[in-house]
């Protein structure tokens, strides 16, 4: 032998080449779960269903099955036009959404405990295990979830409890289960007027904007505005004091603040109506504008693209 390696003929190797799939890679869209979806959050737009809708889509479907089947979310991906590693990431990052795998029973109500520092100040870890134990026989019922949920926004109320998609605040293991009784199936056939205990929650006396100011409200941005105050000593204070936002992420406010703080102004080019952009680069000139370089967006024209609703976590996470 002379080393030469013996391949087989043309039609051996033909007979042994990968054949092509019957589907595509991955998850098989479910013809229920799309007819499902498609009813849900309604027919698409000509130029098809916005991005930034995705989560808004993700509460219709958590709202009507109390949680999401991950059956309906490969079909919203498909519907929307998204991987489904997208869908699946904002389904999944969020606390108040409950992501159903393999056919997983959905629990028939889901009781949120704020465990916030202000809350468990005020003895939410002892209510979350009192309600664990005692809240199904209260109830009457075997399919009710007590868990722990990160800061609902309720400091002021704590211990704060999340009923379904009613809030409860100063919440006692009684009330809890007064609420709870009140509860629907299903939150999407919810009445949109909140029980009583809930709208007990609401502010029913906010403070307006001149009592506010009258009892020092606004007085440090006053101070820093007319140059009283250093905004360094305030951005280095925020530093100090390692606040992070609430958006999930956890990035600091004070680096926050100064990476905005230290960005250029922009150029920005004023244009009349009827002008069109300059060919030269140079700014452009309409009546009464005294050669200033802001530009600014006629009536008719659309924000720049990337300029979309980033949606809650954005703005959470200027708190």
């Amino acid at each position: 032998m002379d080393g030469t390696a013996f391949l087989g003929s043309p039609e051996a190797l033909r007979a042994t080449a990968r054949q092509p799939r019957s589907r595509p890679k991955g998850r098989a869209v479910d013809a229920d779960a799309l007819a499902l979806v498609n009813q849900l959050i309604g027919p698409a737009p000509p130029e098809g269903h916005p991005r930034d809708q995705l989560i808004e889509h993700l509460h219709r479907l958590n709202d009507h099955q109390n949680g999401l089947r991950d059956t309906h979310l490969v079909a919203l991906a498909q519907v929307m036009c998204l991987s489904v590693a997208e869908v699946f990431e904002v389904a999944s990052f969020y606390h108040h959404f409950e992501i159903l795998r393999d056919g997983a029973a959905a629990p028939g109500l889901t009781v949120r405990v704020c465990d916030g520092l202000s809350c468990q100040l005020a003895g939410a870890a002892m209510m979350l295990a009192d309600l664990q134990a005692r809240l199904p026989a209260l109830l009457g019922r075997d399919d009710v979830r007590v868990v722990p949920a990160p800061c609902v926004g309720r400091c002021e109320q704590a211990p704060a409890v999340q009923v379904g998609q009613w809030p409860l605040g100063a919440a006692t293991t009684e009330q809890v289960a007064a609420l709870a009784a009140q509860a629907p199936a299903r939150f999407d056939d919810a009445p949109w007027e909140l029980p009583a205990a809930s709208q007990a929650c609401v502010a029913s006396d906010p403070i307006g904007f001149a009592a506010y100011r009258e009892q020092g409200g606004y007085a440090l941005a006053a101070a820093v505005a007319n140059g009283e105050r250093s905004a360094s000593a305030v951005i280095e204070a925020l530093e100090h004091a390692g606040l992070r936002g609430l958006g999930g992420a956890g990035f600091p406010a004070g680096r926050k603040w100064r990476i905005v703080r230290d960005q250029p102004a922009p150029d920005e080019r004023r244009a009349a109506p009827s002008e069109s952009p300059p060919s030269g680069g140079g700014p452009a000139r309409s009546a009464g504008s005294g050669g200033g370089n802001e530009r600014r967006a006629a009536p008719s024209e659309s924000p720049p693209s990337g300029g979309a609703a980033r949606g809650q976590g954005a703005e959470n996470s200027w708190r």
